[in-house]
């Protein structure tokens, strides 16, 4: 069993306690996703460096603002659950403003996931 960095929450009696506690299962994933990510990069990039494998200090950063254009069906959403704007036919979004809610870390890995969740996406239409 891996060591554990922290609880995600848990009540000790008296408060409710979070504790954004990461673990070595979850640096695993992120590590395999930059991985991933570095690899489809590679062939297009003219210099790429990854310092890898990440650390938690990596993660700590609320460099990326998220939360200006709301996900979801008209009238409201601006783009649907394929990050595509519901007004035009061939505009998608993809970087942290769709992300609506997030908490401590760093929104990064997620717009990596949804960059390659759009990739595969497109490649299909």
């Amino acid at each position: 069993m891996s060591k554990r960095r922290g609880a995600i929450g848990f009540h000790n009696g008296s408060k409710i306690v979070a504790d954004w506690g990461i673990t070595d299962e979850e640096m695993s994933v992120y590590d395999g996703m930059v991985k991933r990510v570095g690899e489809m990069l590679e062939p297009v990039a003219d210099e790429l460096v990854l310092k890898m494998p990440l650390t938690d200090d990596w993660l700590w950063s609320a460099a990326h603002h998220s939360g200006t254009i709301p996900m979801g069906a008209l009238p409201d959403g601006i783009v649907d659950r394929d990050l595509k704007v519901n007004f035009f036919d061939n505009v998608f979004i993809c970087d942290g403003s769709i992300i609506q809610e997030h908490s401590y870390a760093n929104t990064g890995l997620t717009i990596g996931a949804l960059a390659l969740r759009l990739a595969d996406y497109i490649r299909e239409i």
